[in-house]
């Protein structure tokens, strides 16, 4: 089996070998991005309590507003801080033992240049793509929470309609990972296409990969155009629901209708992560 000096596993290169090697610095970006969302999760809430504050006249919680912003503020910027200097570190601790052991699988050049590509996709899911995951599953969460206190109805049809989300990307789950081994294939073969310098044989590889793309752009508007419709429906659903309620605290209506937002900005992201992931576990198939 054969290692490099950072006794990362090359034969078997996925998220999982890269996080228990850099354990406890990935896990202290990690505790930086829980806290960054936990904190940003009140924002709704304590911005509620504000408005019905300043409508007493009491100024209270616009002070404790004030003290969550800067809290997370400065949460953000010393974790962009950090992780930026990690990850970079970390692609270039693995770049030269990929490349190494890449070659010994294969001595095409056009498909060990794609995998060194495809191992910095895998550094920038931890850098980008998780700590977005773990805010949007927090703010989803915390949000089905507290809507769960300040309004039941809204609470039920909110879970409703993200499990008829999750279900739809979930039956396109083979289609779309077609679709990226589609995609992973035909990059694979641009070094060989360039060294080659003909007009015909690059317009031919330029097509199929821009319609590898379209492929993929296309099933996720499908997707996003029906998740988007159900999301609309219910915000419209709960605002009706909320006035028949009788409920007349306006800060309180305002936090529920900020929280729907959030909602609706998260159910639509989840998909997206989830194809990512899918593109991720056809790229570490073929760094095994």
């Amino acid at each position: 089996m054969k290692q490099i000096s950072t006794d990362v596993d090359l034969d078997n290169l996925n998220l999982k070998s890269i996080f228990f090697h850099y354990k406890f610095s990935i896990s202290a970006t990690l505790f930086l991005v829980i806290l960054e969302n936990v904190l940003y999760l009140f924002f709704p809430l304590v911005l509620g309590f504000a408005i019905n504050g300043l409508i007493e006249d009491k100024i209270s919680w616009l002070w404790a507003l004030l003290a969550l912003g800067l809290g997370d503020m400065f949460v953000s910027a010393l974790r962009r801080f950090y992780d930026t200097r990690l990850y970079g570190k970390i692609y270039e601790d693995l770049t030269p033992g990929v490349v190494e052991n890449e070659y010994t699988k294969t001595t095409k050049v056009s498909q060990v240049s794609a995998r060194v590509d495809m191992l910095e996709e895998l550094i920038d899911y931890f850098e980008d793509t998780l700590p977005e995951i773990i805010g949007t599953l927090i703010s989803l969460g915390g949000t089905l929470f507290i809507l769960y206190f300040l309004n039941l109805d809204v609470f039920t049809l909110a879970l409703v309609v993200m499990f008829l989300v999750m279900g739809l990307y979930k039956l396109t789950t083979n289609k779309t990972r077609k679709l990226h081994t589609d995609l992973n294939n035909t990059k694979e073969s641009q070094v060989d296409i360039v060294r080659h310098n003909s007009r015909k044989k690059t317009k031919t590889f330029s097509n199929k990969l821009m319609r590898c793309y379209i492929n993929i752009s296309d099933l996720e508007m499908y997707n996003y155009a029906f998740s988007f419709t159900l999301l609309i429906i219910l915000i419209c659903t709960s605002l009706y629901l909320i006035v028949q309620s009788g409920l007349k605290e306006y800060g309180v209506i305002f936090s529920i209708v900020l929280y729907l937002f959030n909602f609706l900005e998260d159910v639509t992201d989840m998909p997206i992560f989830y194809q990512s992931y899918i593109r991720l576990t056809e790229i570490m198939s073929r760094l095994k």
